[in-house]
């Protein structure tokens, strides 16, 4: 792992680092509340980012934008001074206990991709696998999410449950290479005005 000041997370990583949605952390970097470096379809946060997601992640929706942001500046400058503690009105937000906890979460990943996961040229054309098998992490994703059980996975492929677990969030915060596919969308039959 980087230096803590360096790592720059994905939005799927900041998820799961932090426990507020993608979709939420998306809409905050729409808003201009938080800053995200790289393009729109690669955007990074640092951890210092994450620090002001995590303190708001459980009452978001009841704050208004205006003060998000507000809060959000708070933060970053308390981060920028080495302050502990960022204060904003009433508020008060815990940077170093924050930050610790996001470092935490972020070690248990990077441990569980070193651990679980590689990606071998020789073996299925580099597609990511679990260590010490020819299983492919994605197909194992893909059995649990269409209803499989653990259980049956565990029987049939002889995998372990954390082997199962870490394919499970790999999936979920590494997205998939090339092209997604295309969604079909529901047309019904327009029946003219005449």
């Amino acid at each position: 792992m980087s230096r803590p000041a360096e790592t720059k997370l994905t939005v799927p990583e900041a998820e799961f680092v932090t426990g507020m949605l993608a979709r939420d952390i998306d809409r905050e970097i729409d808003a201009k509340v938080i800053r995200s470096s790289g393009p729109k379809k690669s955007r990074a946060l640092s951890v210092d980012t994450l620090v002001y997601i995590k303190a708001v992640a459980p009452f978001r929706t009841e704050l208004a934008p205006t003060f998000r942001k507000r809060m959000s500046n708070a933060v970053a400058s308390a981060v920028a001074k080495g302050e502990r503690v960022a204060k904003i009105d009433t508020f008060q937000v815990e940077i170093k206990a924050l930050r610790d906890e996001i470092l935490g979460e972020y070690a248990d990943l990077e441990r569980l991709r070193k651990t679980f996961i590689e990606s071998k040229p020789a073996i299925l054309g580099g597609e990511y696998i679990l260590k010490g098998t020819r299983i492919p992490v994605r197909i194992v994703a893909d059995l649990i999410k269409n209803g499989a059980t653990k259980r049956d996975i565990r029987s049939e492929l002889e995998l372990t449950t954390e082997q199962i677990n870490a394919a499970v969030t790999f999936d979920r915060v590494t997205p998939r290479r090339g092209r997604p596919p295309i969604k079909r969308r529901k047309v019904t039959k327009h029946v003219s005005a005449d």
